[in-house]
């Protein structure tokens, strides 16, 4: 029975190292790509700046956070510029 402790053990601090290992720089380009295609591509770069600045001291798991509140925040009022902008352009 302590080999079964034992395992159950090596498991649980497995996942826990699992848990607490940090993001690589690749993983965190193709999650913040993932993020940013949201967005038309001139608010992209001012977008994952700010999250940066906000955030890069806590880790990437921060900076993403941060980038997706940020783009939940801003979208629908970027989707509503994009819409008047439109409008304006047929009417001109």
């Amino acid at each position: 029975m302590t080999t079964d402790k034992a395992a159950i053990e090596v498991k649980a601090n497995q996942q826990l190292t699992q848990k607490e290992a940090r993001m690589t720089g690749e993983e965190f380009a193709v999650k913040q790509n993932e993020l940013l295609i949201q967005l038309p591509s001139q608010f992209r770069s001012a977008i994952s700046y700010m999250a940066y600045e906000r955030g890069h001291s806590a880790g990437h798991e921060e900076v993403l956070g941060i980038l997706s509140g940020l783009i939940f925040d801003l979208l629908p009022s970027i989707q509503q510029f994009e819409k008047d902008i439109r409008s304006k352009e047929r009417y001109s």
